[in-house]
């Protein structure tokens, strides 16, 4: 059993909100490996997969693209992008590699978090933030997990200047399971 098999263990009995971006063929394998884990684990978990909700609503994906620019300038600003249920107790992200200052996760992450104080949890990730002041957004003091697929992104976490409510994990590629 890895870091995050023991993660989903011992947080079964919790209502998850799954969020995922969406993506490309790999991105749907690790959505597939997630959604086997969590039915592993008998987990109670409503899915949104964000790609998909852009695609049905236009106005929520300029609002992203919107949101994606004020990110670009700095700016912790934006629009709401996602309805979180009223019975979620945690916040899951899929893994991936989307947690850069390249393909725009972090925008989703901070949006996501916006009015509520739940736990948030990232799946196993690949991390590179250069620009992203990825510190300020967990200086509420929300318990955060960050589980990292490689070393390279967890050593890369670290040195990132993150508040003590956040713990680190390495776990292998989601895909895998």
């Amino acid at each position: 059993m890895d870091s995050f098999e023991e993660y989903l263990a011992d947080n079964k009995d919790q209502n998850m909100c799954v969020i995922t971006p969406g993506g490309n063929h790999g991105d749907t394998l690790i959505h597939m490996g997630l959604l086997k884990k969590l039915e592993e684990y008998e987990i109670k978990y409503v899915c949104l997969n964000f790609q998909s909700l852009y695609k049905e609503h236009l106005l929520l994906g300029a609002k992203y693209l919107i949101n994606i620019g004020l990110w670009k300038l700095g700016s912790s600003i934006g629009f709401k992008l996602l309805n979180i249920p009223d019975e979620t107790e945690l916040i899951l992200f899929e893994g991936g590699g989307y947690m850069s200052d390249i393909w725009y996760g972090p925008v989703l992450l901070r949006q996501a978090m916006k009015g509520n104080n739940l736990p948030v949890t990232v799946a196993p990730q690949s991390y590179l933030l250069t620009n992203t002041r990825f510190h300020q957004y967990f200086e509420d003091g929300r318990p955060v997990h960050l589980f990292c697929r490689e070393p390279y992104s967890k050593e890369h976490l670290k040195k990132k200047g993150l508040s003590q409510n956040v713990s680190l994990s390495l776990s292998p590629e989601l895909a895998l399971y």
